[in-house]
Order: C-alpha cells, then sequence, then structure tokens
C-alpha cells in the first residue's frame, strides 16, 4: 500500500530537501520500493544530490503536466521517472525537468495552475498519476517523497493537500517561519475537516542551533510555536544544524555516516513518519510501542480524545496486519494500557495462533481471561499448556504454577508437568525448584527430579554439586531425612571440594531429625568451620549459626547470631530458613527468629519445626 509524504516549509535554508533525500535512502536501504518527487519547480535540487544525478538531464514533472495540457491525455509516468541505486539498492526520482534548459523556464511559467485545476481537470491528472505510483512496475511503490517549493504557491495546495498521506513541515524557530506556516497548516487541518482519511502532520524545527540555550531564547521560540500551531503535544523530533562541509557537498549523511548526529535525528523521523504509516510493519511496531508511554501523556494532560485515537490506531493496525503474531502482541499490550481486556485477549490469540511469544501470551491470557471469562477450565487450560512447553523460561512457568496453586486442586499434578523438561534445561530447573521450595508439598517432586538431574552425564559438575545440595534441601523438608543423607554422601564422593560447611549443616539437621538427639561433634565441626568463613553475614547462615549454637547450649552466641540475622534481613527478601526448610519472606522470618528467640528464653526443649511438619503435612 503507497504512501505519499510531501516534505514542506515555509522558508528555504531549513534542511527540507536534505531530510527527504536521506529518508529516502534509509527507507530504499530497507528494501522499500522509493519514488522521489521534485515538485520545487521553480528551484529543483534533488539531482543535485549524488544519488539522483542520473536524472540531471531527464524529463519530469514539468514536461509531464505540458505533455497533458497539449493532448489532453495523461502521459505515461515511467517515461518520466529515472531509477536510481543507493549501497545497491533501487530508488526512482521524478525530477522537475530539464531545469538547466532555457525551454523548462517557458514551459514552467507557460503552467497556469488554477486554469489547470478548474477547466483542465487537473485534480483528475494528478490522481491519475497517483495511480500509476501505486501500479509501478506492476507493484508500484511503497513510499512516495515530495519535495514541495517553499512558501504560498499554487502549486503548494497539490503538494501539501491533494496528494500526501502525510506531511512533514520543517521550519527554523523564528518568528517569520513560525507565522508563515500558521495558514498552511491550518489549511491543512480545514482539509482533515472534510475527509475520512486525515493527512497526518509531523512538524518539525530544523537547522536549529545546537548552542547552550542559556536565556531560554530557544525554548520560548519553541513553545511559541508549539502555541501557534497547536502543537499540544510539543515536537517529538528536532533536527540540529550540523556542522560539516559534507552538507555543502549534498553528501546522504544517512549513507555515508550512519553514526552521526544528523542522521540519528533523521532516523527518529524516519520512524515518526512511518509509524503513522500503519500497513508498513516497521512503522507499525514501532507505533504499537509508543502507546503506553503515549497513553501516559494524555494522561497526564487529561487528553480523553487522544486516547480514543489511540485506541483506534491501535485497533486499524491489528486490523492490517491479523495474521502478524509479533503485532499481535504488541496491540495486546497497547489494549492493556488502554484498559481494553476484551481487545486484549483478541489480540493474543493472534499471538498465540501465529506462534509469536506464545508461552507469554498464553500466560497472560490464561491470567486474564480467569477474571472475565465463565469459562475457567479454558483458562487454566492455558496455564497448563505453559508448564508444557520446552521453550518456557521461569518468567512465565513461576507465574503459571501460582496461579494453578489458587484455582485448581490438581496442580501439584501441573508442577510434575513443569518439572517434567529436558535436562538440558537445568538453569531453568533449578531456578523452578528454588521457587518451589516455598511449599512444603511441591518438596518431593522436587527432589526426585533433582536427583534425576545430577544423574545427567552432561551436567557441569559444578552445577552436579549445586544439584545435590538443592536436593538435600527439599528431602529434608519432605522429611526424608535419611534419603537427604545418602545425598549428602553421593555429593561429597562425586567432588570432595565442595561447599563442606553447607554439606555439614545439612548433614547435622537430617540425622538431628532422625535420632531426635542433636550430633554434638557434627554441629561442632560445622560452627569451627563456619566462623572461618565469611560467607555467614546473610540472614540464613546467621540462622544457622543460631540453631546450631541452640543445640550445642550455647543460649548467650545464639541470641547474639539472631539478633545479628535480624540486623542483615532485608525487607521483602525471601530467604531459605533452617527452621522450616522453605523458602520464607521476610516477615515470617523475622517471626521465625523470635520464636527461636522465646525458646531460647522460656529454657524450651529445642525441636525445629521440620522435624515434624513433613509427615504431618504429607500424610
Amino acid at each position: 500500500m503507497m504512501y505519499v509524504v510531501t516534505f514542506f516549509s515555509y522558508k528555504g535554508g531549513v534542511g527540507r530537501t536534505l531530510a527527504l533525500v536521506n529518508i529516502a535512502a534509509m527507507l530504499a536501504k530497507s528494501g522499500r520500493k522509493v519514488l522521489a518527487v521534485d515538485f520545487d519547480l521553480e528551484a529543483p535540487s534533488l539531482p543535485s544530490f549524488e544519488i539522483f544525478q542520473g536524472a540531471h538531464n531527464a524529463s519530469g514533472l514539468v514536461d509531464y503536466v505540458t505533455s497533458y495540457r497539449e493532448t489532453g491525455i495523461a502521459p505515461r509516468c515511467e517515461d518520466f521517472i529515472v531509477r536510481s541505486e543507493v549501497e545497491g539498492n533501487p530508488i526512482w526520482v521524478m525530477p522537475a525537468g530539464r531545469h538547466s534548459d532555457g525551454d523548462y523556464t517557458e514551459a514552467l511559467n507557460n503552467i497556469d495552475w488554477n486554469e489547470l485545476y478548474e477547466k483542465q481537470d487537473g485534480y483528475l491528472l494528478f490522481e491519475d498519476m497517483k495511480q500509476q505510483w501505486a501500479e509501478y512496475g506492476g507493484h508500484g511503490f511503497d513510499y512516495v517523497l515530495i519535495d514541495s517549493r517553499t512558501g504560498h504557491t499554487d502549486v503548494g495546495g497539490i503538494c501539501t493537500r491533494h496528494l500526501p498521506d502525510a506531511v512533514s513541515v520543517m521550519f527554523l524557530p523564528n518568528d517569520s517561519n513560525i507565522t508563515g506556516l500558521v495558514p498552511i497548516v491550518e489549511n491543512i487541518r480545514v482539509e482533515n475537516s472534510m475527509r475520512s482519511k486525515q493527512i497526518h502532520l509531523h512538524v518539525t524545527p530544523s537547522n536549529v542551533p545546537d548552542l547552550d540555550d542559556e536565556k531560554g531564547i530557544l525554548a520560548k521560540l519553541l513553545d511559541d510555536a508549539s502555541r501557534k500551531l497547536r502543537r499540544g503535544r510539543g515536537f517529538p523530533t528536532t533536527i540540529h544544524h550540523y556542522q560539516s562541509l559534507d552538507v555543502l557537498a549534498k553528501d546522504t549523511f544517512s549513507i555515508t555516516r550512519p553514526n552521526s548526529k544528523l542522521s540519528r535525528e533523521l532516523e527518529e523521523l524516519r520512524m515518526q513518519i512511518i509509524g503513522q504509516n500503519f500497513a508498513d510493519r516497521e512503522g507499525a511496531v514501532y507505533t504499537l510501542r509508543a502507546v503506553p508511554e503515549e497513553l501516559d501523556r494524555a494522561r497526564k494532560r487529561r487528553d480523553a480524545d487522544r486516547r480514543e485515537r489511540l485506541h483506534e490506531q491501535t485497533r486499524n493496525i491489528l486490523f492490517l496486519h491479523s495474521h502478524d503474531g509479533e503485532i499481535g502482541f504488541l496491540a495486546a499490550q497497547a489494549f492493556e494500557a488502554l484498559g481494553d481486556q476484551a481487545e486484549e485477549l483478541e489480540a493474543l490469540s493472534i499471538a498465540i495462533e501465529h506462534g509469536y511469544d506464545t508461552d507469554r501470551a498464553r500466560l497472560i491470557r490464561g491470567v486474564k481471561s480467569l477474571a472475565s471469562s465463565e469459562d475457567e477450565t479454558a483458562s487454566l487450560e492455558d496455564l497448563r499448556e505453559v508448564l508444557k512447553s520446552e521453550t518456557a523460561t521461569p518468567f512465565e512457568l513461576i507465574p503459571a504454577i501460582q496461579v494453578l496453586k489458587d484455582f485448581s486442586s490438581e496442580w501439584l499434578e501441573n508442577v510434575k508437568t513443569a518439572l517434567d523438561r529436558p535436562n538440558e534445561q537445568y538453569n531453568t530447573l533449578l531456578s523452578l525448584v528454588w521457587h518451589l521450595m516455598s511449599w512444603r508439598e511441591a518438596t518431593p517432586l522436587c527432589a526426585e527430579r533433582l536427583l534425576r538431574l545430577a544423574e545427567f552425564e552432561g551436567l557441569p559438575a559444578n552445577e552436579r554439586r549445586r544439584v545435590l545440595n538443592h536436593a538435600v534441601l527439599c528431602l529434608i523438608a519432605a522429611g526424608e531425612f535419611h534419603k537427604a543423607v545418602q545425598a549428602i554422601e553421593n555429593s561429597i564422593q562425586s567432588d570432595p571440594g565442595g561447599n563442606e560447611v553447607d554439606e555439614l549443616f545439612n548433614r547435622a539437621m537430617a540425622k538431628w531429625a532422625v535420632d531426635l538427639e542433636p550430633p554434638i561433634e557434627m554441629l561442632t565441626m560445622f560452627v569451627e568451620h563456619s566462623e572461618m568463613q565469611s560467607s555467614k553475614s546473610n540472614v540464613n547462615a546467621r540462622q544457622c549459626l543460631a540453631l546450631a549454637h541452640m543445640a550445642l547450649g550455647n543460649p548467650e552466641a545464639a541470641l547474639e547470631q539472631i539478633a545479628l540475622a535480624e540486623e542483615v534481613l532485608s525487607p521483602g527478601e525471601i530467604a531459605f530458613s533452617c527452621w522450616t526448610y522453605l523458602n520464607t519472606p521476610s516477615e515470617e522470618m523475622s517471626e521465625q527468629l523470635q520464636e527461636m528467640r522465646s525458646m531460647i528464653e522460656e529454657g524450651d526443649v529445642i525441636t525445629p519445626p521440620f522435624f515434624t511438619a513433613a509427615p504431618k503435612h504429607l500424610h
């Protein structure tokens, strides 16, 4: 679908043609079919740029109109279009004509534009020309960029109101430029009020001095321009003056110096332009990604009309790209920001149907539809599909499990499904297990899966030690104390140089739970080894030391470690608790530390809750 953009300025010297040529080159380089049209008939300059030099002596727009006036028949556009190249990519130009030829001026002066429109069906002539552009070479052009002449002219209305889908107005922010633009911009708005398809306005300050505005002169001029041109949202892009002689050489900066500041600013303008061409996939993606930020700005201005326009454009983009999964997903995010859950769910379905980020899309659809759908089964099935997926990451798996736990009595079966993933995904499995270690009822499944994972030959040695350590924690939490001792022995055999402190403590806890008597020798060794390591600064290490001292009959040392544990405990932290052998939120950890303190102060028999919690819970 062809998109026509006119580049207009009230005065020259603002870099209008430079912007057009560079944006045309960028579009051509990205694979679009681009036609540049030189409608600056009094001072044509497109052929002066290197990429269009092949059109220097070619017939063009003036010849096209002259032929029509002489014959009454619209000529073939292809006879007035010259093919060129930019870095091996084709690009086309329709020049003004042979402007260095004396006959050119005479031919131009002979064209009465008012008479052409009023008596010679000029409107139909340009409609036919536009249709020929759309059909050129069988496919037509993706973009037609028109370089319009400056000021108030007869040709101006053709370029700014008749032909374009968008007008890029460029101006140096001074009083004469701003004042001159006001009626032209207003005429475009009047035209918009009479047509269903709106001409989009891009108003861009350009050739702006890149200097320190310590006196606020530039800021005042831009505010004045924003007010007079009715740009409530200001100017998204500014093109600054670029001090380089290459500008005089008509260099195509976007190609030869793509990382220059000028090229980056022109790229911003290019994205602003294609972002309003909803049929352009790149532009559609750009626009959808901007919706949440645009909506936030509209909310701050209490601009309800802007919200409606954002809503409408999101629907339009999704309609034009209804078979594009990524756009479906981005549209869903836009609809979420707009508060339209029904449209969000439909857009997510498009993403899923076309295979884009299906795990995340299913997760969001499943969670959102639970709140709005009467069919809870379908919503939960989305979440179960996430757990079955081998491509799902902890970012999708963990939330899916959390929701299933709240809504499904069979959530442990779903956990088993999530854990039944390839051994090669050991990092994902470990992340999943660490989260599941918040719920005692899930620990037997975690322990069983980790013990199988430890036998995987492709597991690096350091990861095997970590897997076995997690397995031990899960076995103790599940009340499988004998198996925990065996797993520790296996871990020591596989990696004798591992973390002896952790193994000492866990082995002591498992043995204590079996014998119901503290293993004094093991706990003494644990305390001695811990005091030689600096890792005891976190809350878990302090709590472990406190419990060891409690078991060894050292109440003062135990109370000291409890106090230190409370000092290092951070609000919102999830820490592993040796009191319950579960991951524990900071609030619960604080309560457990207080429980341990009370037990010491009251002289109670020390019995950690994990001794009896697992059998009671599981049986």
